[in-house]
């Protein structure tokens, strides 16, 4: 078993320059992938408040195929991006319905098309991996849709409100930034795998974003008040340590807000981390 690293030039799903560049930025810096995947335009028209359907869908099918080969030979797909839209794509490549998700994310990702305010698709993954947004991104994940108890969302800090209300009704786990400042990290972080723990596979995605701006500047959507990095090297050791983790996505980088290489240093870091401790 390997890990196999994907890459994601996605900006479609956040609408943000920069967000496209992730991975040959990536490249260029001496990270090597085992498969790309890059935005095929539709000339198709979309609802105004699904930005960029066609393209989007098309590429996580794309990317959901190619990953789910990679987890039928017992290999750990590691994807790289580009917009956190993607995660629709890397995680429906995972069949087991009772797959677990840990969302390490400053926002909530839980808009359907009927709550979104911008409109952007990386704000709707989660809805759409669990059966509850738009029926193209549905019908990618179909039949597999997740169990929304089995998902933690880790680190939240901006939620619309309407979005919030989706996460408590489905019965998601939301552990927001607030509780763990109050509570401490030790605390929340053995509530989150604690919630995750009986599980046989599970999912990570760390969202840069969930970090504080001063420490990861380069990305897309970033939200004061995160994490330092510490504590993330704390989570990923600990989820991969204590929980069954069997694949896993690092996201929303955008080299074009990178300031002196912080958020670079930070995924190249990140990396060697996940190399040292799934190897380990």
């Amino acid at each position: 078993m390997s890990i196999k690293r994907i890459g994601v030039a996605l900006k479609e799903g956040c609408t943000i320059n920069g967000a496209d560049l992730a991975i040959a930025n990536l490249i260029s810096n001496g990270m090597d992938f085992d498969s790309t995947y890059a935005v095929r335009r539709f000339d198709m028209e979309y609802p105004r408040n699904m930005l960029h359907l066609p393209e989007v869908a098309d590429l996580c099918i794309r990317l959901r195929n190619g990953n789910a080969a990679i987890l039928s030979n017992g290999d750990f797909p590691l994807t790289y991006g580009g917009d956190h839209a993607l995660a629709i794509g890397s995680i429906a490549a995972n069949k087991d319905r009772d797959l677990g998700v840990l969302w390490i994310d400053a926002h909530g990702d839980s808009n359907t098309e009927e709550t979104t305010i911008t409109g952007r698709l990386h704000g709707m993954p989660l809805a759409a991996l669990c059966g509850k947004c738009h029926k193209v991104l549905g019908d990618l994940v179909s039949p597999y849709f997740l169990d929304p108890t089995n998902i933690v969302l880790f680190g939240v800090r901006d939620m619309d409100f309407l979005e919030e209300q989706n996460i408590k009704d489905w019965g998601m786990h939301l552990i927001t930034m607030d509780q763990i400042k109050k509570e401490g990290l030790v605390t929340c972080l053995d509530e989150a795998l604690d919630a995750l723990r009986g599980l046989k596979q599970v999912h990570v995605s760390f969202d840069l974003d969930s970090l504080n701006p001063e420490v990861a500047p380069g990305v897309n959507t970033p939200v004061v008040g995160g994490l330092d990095y510490g504590s993330a090297k704390i989570i990923l050791k600990q989820a991969l340590r204590q929980l069954a983790v069997v694949s896993m996505d690092v996201v929303e980088y955008n080299p074009i807000r990178d300031k002196a290489g912080l958020t670079l240093d930070i995924i190249m870091e990140t990396d060697r981390l996940i190399q040292k401790e799934y190897g380990g």
